[in-house]
């Protein structure tokens, strides 16, 4: 689906994706504190004056372009602007069943893209590389490692004519958001997805269900580059993440 920004998504009900949205905070504007209980994980998009921050409990944190955030649930947070151009934020909750056990985080995990390498990953082609930012408490190979039912969060950049292979997962849900360049987006049934290639292109979002098959084929236009903003969840009742 395409958007226009600001804008705020709600999977099925018993997704374990609460929602994600576009947030845009023009310059002065702050939102409220609140007591969210599902974790929460962010994206502080492209600006160029935007000065952002976080409060979080009774501690202030300053967020630049490219920051990636994970907020434990439970404690009061808010964002802010207080430079002269609008500051954009993806923000996506996820809905937990019972408070996590043994969760010490008190405070908020922030990393920047500037600070995570790009990396091929297992068997998918080496025109694509990612960027590993978030992953669950059990990850070894992710940047921050602090979710329970967020399981991956990660940029993919694509070679002209990439591909990330399409595939599916039969315990985890994913969203797919085109941050720049175009291509084709595949999501259908079967494991190939050739019957269902989608045209996309920047600010595009896709929700693809358990055992969707889910992948991109980049244009081959030289520039932009297409680059994807890819978040996978854990499905309800699911013990094992492929």
């Amino acid at each position: 689906m395409g958007r226009q920004e600001p804008w705020t998504a709600r999977p099925p009900r018993h997704s374990p994706l609460g929602h994600v949205g576009l947030h845009r905070f023009d310059a002065g504007r702050a939102d409220h504190l609140r007591q969210l209980f599902p974790e929460h994980a962010g994206h502080v998009g492209k600006r160029e004056e935007g000065a952002g921050e976080l409060q979080f409990g009774d501690g202030k944190y300053p967020l630049r372009r490219n920051d990636f955030l994970y907020l434990p649930a439970g404690i009061g947070h808010g964002l802010s602007n207080a430079g002269r151009a609008p500051l954009k934020v993806i923000v996506m909750g996820f809905k937990l069943a019972a408070a996590p056990t043994g969760d010490s985080l008190s405070k908020p995990q922030i990393a920047n893209t500037d600070d995570v390498k790009k990396q091929v990953v297992g068997n998918h082609p080496p025109s694509t590389l990612y960027q590993l930012m978030i992953g669950d408490v059990h990850s070894t190979r992710d940047k921050i490692a602090a979710a329970h039912i967020l399981t991956s969060l990660f940029i993919m950049e694509f070679e002209p004519g990439g591909t990330n292979f399409p595939h599916h997962h039969d315990s985890a849900e994913k969203i797919y958001l085109v941050l720049d360049g175009s291509g084709d987006m595949v999501a259908d049934v079967g494991m190939d997805g050739v019957e269902g290639r989608h045209p996309a292109r920047a600010g595009d979002a896709y929700f693809f269900r358990l055992n969707c098959t889910v992948g991109f084929y980049a244009s081959k236009d030289p520039a932009p580059k297409a680059r994807i903003l890819a978040v996978r969840s854990r499905y309800p009742f699911s013990k094992e993440i492929d």
